[in-house]
Order: structure tokens, then sequence, then C-alpha cells
């Protein structure tokens, strides 16, 4: 769950763009999802996602003043448009013993994640929100972060999260500060299919 932590600062880090032609079909048979990703995103590979996800738990780890375990990063879908424009698609099992009741671990991250752009940007104007959100037919919690860091500059985080009857803990983490490209990659998750 903590990766949409790394994935949140990655805009501060910068890193090669590249491009595809065509949108890329995602299917994650655990859970019965189907998405297409827009052509204007480009799946990192896996060395690109491991230095990413590396640097982005450096920077965590010195803004927090503390160590940050992860888990296995093999399974986390990572694309990006630009440095500023990306998003995460994660399945992992979910276990209670370790991370208690799921609406309070969601809430727990959501809150590390405002605490996180705050202690980044102490003088952004940051605002949020938790909802629930139907996308095919199954409820999702949503969480929005919304921060002006200054007058040119407003980074949106936009993340769903749900936790399905065999355990599996989906999360779709949007971070932009193209409002078109946030909206493309925005409807493409809330038009993503799960086989029930």
């Amino acid at each position: 769950m903590k990766y949409i932590l790394f994935i949140f600062f990655c805009f501060v880090i910068s890193c090669k763009e590249t491009k595809k032609d065509t949108g890329l079909k995602i299917v994650d048979n655990s859970i019965g999802l189907k998405m297409i990703v827009p052509s204007s995103f480009v799946q990192l590979d896996q060395k690109e996602k491991e230095e990413k996800v590396q640097k982005g738990k450096k920077f965590i780890d010195k803004l927090h003043d503390s160590t940050f375990i992860l888990s296995d990063v093999q399974k986390v879908n990572l694309f990006r448009h630009d440095d500023k424009n990306m998003f995460v698609l994660n399945t992992q099992d979910y276990d209670f013993d370790t991370h208690g009741d799921y609406k309070s671990a969601i809430k727990d991250i959501n809150k590390l994640i405002y605490e996180t752009q705050f202690k980044n940007y102490p003088t952004s104007q940051i605002d949020s929100s938790t909802s629930k959100e139907m996308i095919d037919g199954l409820e999702f919690i949503k969480f929005i972060l919304n921060a002006k860091i200054d007058n040119n500059l407003t980074m949106h985080v936009v993340n769903y999260n749900r936790l399905f009857k065999n355990n599996k803990d989906f999360t779709a983490s949007v971070i932009f500060t193209d409002e078109e490209l946030g909206k493309e990659i925005l409807k493409a998750v809330t038009n993503a299919k799960f086989k029930k």
C-alpha cells in the first residue's frame, strides 16, 4: 500500500520520457481486471520501475526521518507520461494480521500522503476528500488530494482502493499536474471492467 507514496513523489525526480502509439491492455486475473491504458502513457520496465521506487523510497525516508519497508515490487505496474503525470496499478495480498482493518489502513495511508505532501511543500494550499465511487458495479474508496504548489502548478492525486473477497488489495493511484492527461487516465480507470 505504500507504493502510492513513492509514485506520489516521482514527479520530483526527473527521468527519461518515452512514448507509445497504441493503448496497452492490462489484465489481472486475480481480481478480474481488464483495462486499456491510454497511448499517452507508457509502462515502465522492471529496471526503470525499481529505480524509480528506490529513489522515491529514499526521498520519503529522508522527509519523514524513518525507514519504510517495501515488499516485492515485481507485480506493481507503473505508467508515466512524464515526470509529473503518472499512475500505478497494484494488486497484492492483504494481511489482516499485519495491517488490521482495511478501511482504517486506507485511511492511515491517505493521511500519510497528506502529511508527506505538507512536509515536502509546507506553503502549498492542500485540500483532500474521501468518498465512495462505483466502478463496474463495485464500490471503491476514493481519495482525492489537490495541492496548489504555486500559481502555475497544482498537483492532483486520486486513489481508488478496494479489497476483493479473495483478500486481494487493489490500488489505482493517479498523480497528475496536466488536467487533460489526468482526465484521460481517470476515465480509463473508471471504465475498467472487473469480471464478477
